[in-house]
């Protein structure tokens, strides 16, 4: 997720990068992309908090 959003990388660029398949890079980018909206979401709303 940090070589790809924070970095700049291309998904062909991280994965040559970690040695692992594209596909592993999107699925990562994707779990990872949802745990942080999950933890973050209550920036969106303040009266959300947990």
């Amino acid at each position: 997720l940090v070589a790809v959003d924070v970095e700049g990388y291309s998904v062909a660029e991280a994965a040559a990068l970690l040695g692992v398949p594209e596909g592993t890079i999107k699925s990562r980018c994707a779990r990872g992309r949802q745990r942080l909206k999950e933890r973050l979401d209550y920036l969106r709303d303040p009266g959300n908090r947990r």
